[in-house]
Order: structure tokens, then C-alpha cells, then sequence
């Protein structure tokens, strides 16, 4: 396995591990709420989403590295099933030193920000923000919860698994009835992109019923975080937009902090990330 590929796996295993697993488990033992069924049977079931992602992806590397996409052109939208490789991409071939993930990660945390501070002050857009606990827990601890197991366990389901899955479905369908490779890819992503966000909102759905303007914006999250999964080909962009809008939305709705309090934690969270951001700029371009 190359250096990158290895790095790649050991990254989503760990954000599964600590996010997925051992954050939310740390908050639901800790304060007693896992004596209760209701809250067990969730936080396995957000356990268990990612796994199926994290062994194709390793099934997806494994073949790679032995040329089986060369070999199997039609098959080759299934090479994209990643978790970080711009490089796969027009951006990423196009800037390279913008598109690490230490430059993307830094952005999309300003960009996520921005997202969850409309998300507090803004009494029509609403996202999905899971309710993982029954039972009374501190704030802290429930607001801990709304952002994880949820946000991970999803990234690598919809914005890994489902987007790149249909990518691989819908190339192989287009590559053998005769479309050009380049048109394969441009398809199968743009068709991806909508069918994952429309799967998005129908899990969703099964929360909000028909509250149309939750699922309004339950779609346009699931467009937002798609579009930008397809165009860089990294978990990143959709993982800091979705935190911080279930994050926001969860203090809102909760009155755990208020919306001025939002404003002024998103104002130092972009200025952190700005800094670093216009760091990593420079050292990278200036090098």
C-alpha cells in the first residue's frame, strides 16, 4: 500500500474511532444515558453506518494499487470512492498545494461557521440535527451529542458511500453504452449529486414528516455537502459544514446559547481558522 493510501485509511479509521465511537461514548457513559435502550440501539446504529464505507474504501485502494481499474475501464468510477484524494479531480489537478487537506480543513471551518451562524439567527433554515439521547443530560453533554455520532456516521454514508457508490454505478452504465470516459465522469457525478441529496432528505424525512421547511433545508444541506464532495473528492468540506450547522442549530434550538453568543463563537472560530488558512496560503504558494 503507498504512503498517501495508508495515510487515507488511517484518517477515516481514526475520525470513525474518535468520532463516531469513542467521543459520543465517553458522553453517553459518562453521564448515565446508555442505562437506556432507546439511546444504546442509536448510537450502535450510528456505529455501524460508516463500517460497510471504511471496507470499501480499503477494497477500493487494494484494487488500485494492482491496476484493476486500468485493466476494467468501465469500472473505473469506482476508484473515486474515497475519503480524501483531490487529486481525481479537475480542481485538484489544477491546484494541487490548494487542495490538502490542511487548507481545505481551515476553509471550510470559516465556511461552516458562517453556515451554523445562519442556522442560529435564521428562523426558516433548520437541519437535521439528531435527537441521540432520551433522558436528561447536562447541555454540554447534549450539545456534544447533536454534532456526534450523527455527522460522521452520515459523512461517510452519504458524502462517501452513496455519492460515489451511484458515481461508480452510473459511470459503468454511461462507459458501456458508449459515452466518452470524460463524459461518464461529468454524468455520474452530476447525477450522484442530485440522487444522494434526494436520499438525504428521504432519511431525514423519517424525523420531520412534513415540515416543509426542515426539509427544505435537510435538501439543501444535502446539496451543499454533495456538490462539495463530488467537486473535491474529500470528506472535509462536507464534515465542517455539517458539524457546525447541527452544532448552531442544536444551541438554538435547545436555548443553550444564545444568537449573539453564536456570532461571537463563530467570529473567533473563523479568525482562528483564518489565521492558519492565510498561513498555510503563503507557505504553500510562497514555496
Amino acid at each position: 500500500m503507498k504512503t498517501e493510501d495508508g495515510l487515507e485509511v488511517l484518517s477515516g479509521f481514526l475520525v470513525y474511532f474518535f468520532g463516531t465511537i469513542a467521543f459520543p461514548a465517553f458522553l453517553l457513559y459518562g453521564n448515565g444515558a446508555a442505562s437506556e435502550q432507546a439511546n444504546l440501539v442509536k448510537f450502535f446504529f450510528y456505529g455501524i453506518l460508516p463500517v460497510p464505507v471504511l471496507l470499501l474504501n480499503m477494497a477500493t485502494i487494494y484494487l488500485e494499487n494492482r491496476d484493476y481499474f486500468k485493466e476494467h475501464p468501465a469500472l473505473k468510477g469506482f476508484q473515486y470512492i474515497t475519503f480524501h484524494s483531490p487529486e481525481q479531480t479537475p480542481l485538484g489537478r489544477e491546484f494541487p498545494k490548494l487542495m490538502q487537506a490542511k487548507v481545505l480543513t481551515s476553509l471550510f471551518i470559516i465556511i461552516g461557521m458562517f453556515f451554523g451562524v445562519l442556522v442560529s439567527v435564521s428562523g426558516t433554515v433548520s437541519v437535521g440535527t439528531p435527537d441521540l439521547v432520551t433522558g436528561s443530560i447536562s447541555p454540554g453533554a447534549e450539545l456534544g451529542l447533536a454534532v456526534e455520532p450523527a455527522v460522521s456516521a452520515e459523512t461517510f454514508f452519504f458524502n462517501v458511500g452513496m455519492l460515489f457508490g451511484q458515481i461508480g454505478l452510473i459511470y459503468l452504465f454511461l462507459y458501456s453504452r458508449g459515452v466518452s470516459p470524460r463524459w461518464s465522469y461529468v454524468w455520474s457525478h452530476l447525477l450522484s449529486w442530485i440522487l444522494t441529496s434526494v436520499e438525504f432528505l428521504m432519511y431525514h424525512s423519517f424525523r420531520y414528516g412534513t415540515q416543509e421547511t426542515s426539509q427544505a433545508s435537510v435538501f439543501l444541506l444535502g446539496l451543499i455537502t454533495n456538490g462539495f464532495t463530488a467537486l473535491t473528492h474529500s470528506l472535509i468540506p462536507a464534515y465542517w459544514i455539517h458539524g457546525p450547522g447541527n452544532f448552531f442549530s442544536k444551541a438554538s434550538s435547545a436555548g443553550i446559547f444564545t444568537s449573539d453568543v453564536a456570532v461571537l463563537i463563530a467570529l473567533v472560530g473563523t479568525l482562528v481558522s483564518g489565521v492558519l488558512l492565510l498561513h498555510f496560503l503563503f507557505k504553500e504558494l510562497g514555496g
